[in-house]
């Protein structure tokens, strides 16, 4: 009886360790379901690390520049972006919502479509009608009339004095004084400039014409160029008028485009040779002052001797422009003067630079000057001989006289009725996406049109566009979206009008390309977040916080409930040790009675 008690106790703890054990496997089975939603959790985390978002650069209603959530909704709504912008899928289709696309499939044409928007209104207007007045005109032709007659008396009395014009006047216009006619006393003659400069310069000219002395052609050429009175010169004995000499007063310029200043300090130490030579060489530089009429001269058959590709020697050596005119005599100075002070650095001797002076000087001796006042003189004296003019026999008709009081133009007030546009831009950008939903490559501006209405007295302003026939009226239904297209356009999903990830995730992988309308060649062109300053294509921070909050809280709860489990397990574990040891004692216990009763019947 004790044995069969033993043997049921350890039936109860054999089948109660079964039990933890199958216990046991299942927190086990339960543990590892947690390491998988620990692994899914993490990935989900490292997938919200990639986040991104669409952005655009917009002024928002406060008036600040700011970013919003890029959307169709946003691009299929007026005003909500700074720029128009239009979706088209990789086939080159333009993407819709289904408002567009109710409005455009319910109308027959561009006006329809306006006014389903409520963007066309009925407007009535007088404008001032002018036209021309009839009495007037009959007025116009008595005197036209009246006119022909007085010609005809005209013609009468031009035969008589046909003497006149034919004989006297002719006669008389032949006496006309010419200005290029250089014999004549206008033009004066200043025969002896060479000779004054040859005596002013004195020593120093004749040093510059034997001896190849730059330096002394330099300074004879400087009193030509700057030494006329309050110039250069003071006006008294040998005295240099140094403040003319400030950096700025003696820049001068080459005729190849080089400038230079010319300083006092040429001038033997800043004076003349003697008193008596300054006024000489004052004279001269302020004739040569007037570089309209005092030019170099040409012989006869003398042509210009240089041409672009010549040296800048030979350019500023030449009494000859380049364009073929002749230099007036200061310049040609100016252009030698140059020469005198930079011939050394052009690789030019001496001789090649004062062999001019004998040249210049023959300029100089035929120097001829036109005298403006002479020849007004004689020129006067021309138009006082002119023989007396004999008006013709009366008047011509005054058409003054026919039309007075009469007005050319009646005028008058005239209504009409039309339509216009409430509001230019929003309609304009309706008219945009409805060619774009046609096909259209590019789009018409609307016309604008100000008339003066009298009903008002203020100017009206007329907006319209030419009215096109719609062509699209062929659907199917995609069977991607499950909505309606035709061949030109697709109408997308409500739920990815306001879903940002959707438009993010479409233009990131290339399946829809966003396009913008360029105001300047009227259409829709291509572009992108890289290169459009108002879209960005950003990371999602938000998102990613949002990410990093669910993952604690996730790993949390599983972190909780795995500890749950391990003390389950520990309190499982210590359950098996107490049972195996109840299990040790009682197996012991029957091993005892089993080995009694044998020694009971042996």
């Amino acid at each position: 009886m004790g044995m069969s008690s033993s043997q049921a106790r350890l039936l109860s703890l054999t089948a109660r360790q079964h039990n933890i054990e199958l216990r046991s496997q299942q927190l086990e089975a339960q543990k590892l379901l947690l390491a998988n939603d620990s692994d899914q959790v993490y990935n989900n985390y490292l997938n919200a690390l990639n986040a991104k978002k669409t952005i655009a650069n917009i002024a928002l209603d406060d008036g600040t520049i700011g970013d919003t959530l890029l959307t169709a909704n946003k691009i299929f709504t007026y005003g909500d972006l700074d720029k128009q912008y239009s979706l088209k899928t990789q086939s080159g289709k333009t993407l819709v919502s289904s408002t567009l696309h109710d409005a455009y499939q319910s109308t027959n044409s561009l006006s329809d479509f306006l006014k389903k928007f409520g963007l066309v209104s009925d407007v009535s207007y007088s404008v001032e009608i002018t036209e021309r007045n009839p009495a007037y005109d009959n007025a116009v032709d008595r005197f036209e009339q009246d006119y022909e007659q007085w010609q005809q008396e005209m013609e009468d009395w031009e035969e008589w004095y046909d003497d006149y014009t034919n004989v006297q006047i002719p006669n008389w216009e032949a006496q006309k004084p010419d200005e290029d006619d250089q014999t004549q006393p206008w033009w004066s003659s200043t025969t002896g400039l060479d000779s004054k400069f040859q005596t002013a310069g004195g020593s120093c000219y004749n040093r510059a014409v034997n001896s190849n002395n730059v330096g002394c052609y330099l300074h004879v050429l400087g009193h030509l160029i700057d030494f006329s009175v309050g110039k250069g010169y003071n006006g008294t004995g040998s005295s240099i008028n140094t403040g003319w000499y400030d950096g700025v007063n003696n820049l001068y310029t080459t005729s190849s485009g080089a400038t230079y200043e010319l300083a006092y300090t040429y001038y033997s130490g800043g004076t003349c040779h003697n008193s008596s030579a300054c006024p000489t060489f004052a004279e001269i530089s302020e004739i040569l002052d007037d570089e309209a009429n005092y030019t170099a001269s040409a012989a006869e058959g003398e042509t210009c001797d240089i041409t672009a590709a010549s040296s800048d020697f030979e350019k500023l050596k030449s009494k000859w422009n380049v364009d073929g005119t002749l230099k007036s005599l200061k310049q040609w100075a100016i252009d030698l003067a140059y020469l005198c002070k930079n011939y050394g650095s052009m690789g030019l001797s001496a001789s090649d630079v004062t062999g001019t002076i004998t040249e210049f000087q023959e300029n100089l001796k035929a120097a001829i000057r036109f005298d403006q006042g002479v020849y007004d003189t004689y020129y006067q004296g021309w138009l006082d001989a002119k023989p007396p003019y004999v008006n013709p026999p009366g008047e011509a008709p005054d058409i003054n006289d026919y039309t007075a009081g009469i007005p050319p133009e009646n005028v008058y007030t005239q209504g009409y009725n039309g339509t216009t546009f409430t509001d230019k831009n929003l309609a304009q950008w309706y008219i945009n996406l409805w060619h774009k939903m046609e096909g259209l490559d590019e789009t018409p501006k609307i016309k604008e049109e100000v008339v003066f209405n009298e009903d008002t007295q203020s100017n009206l302003y007329l907006y319209s566009v030419e009215n096109i026939t719609k062509s699209n009226t062929t659907y199917t239904t995609n069977a991607d979206l499950g909505t309606p297209e035709n061949e030109n356009y697709l109408v997308l999903q409500d739920d990815m009008l306001s879903n940002n990830e959707w438009i993010t995730n479409v233009l990131n992988e290339g399946f829809v390309q966003i396009q913008v309308f360029d105001i300047n060649q009227n259409k829709f062109l291509d572009t992108s977040t890289a290169v459009d300053t108002k879209l960005q294509t950003v990371t999602d921070e938000q998102a990613i916080k949002t990410a990093e909050a669910q993952y604690e809280k996730d790993m949390n709860k599983i972190n909780a409930k795995e500890s749950k489990i391990d003390q389950k397990l520990q309190e499982l574990e210590a359950d098996r040790d107490a049972v195996k040891t109840q299990q040790d004692a009682l197996k012991k216990v029957i091993q005892d009675n089993v080995d009694l009763s044998f020694k009971l019947f042996s």
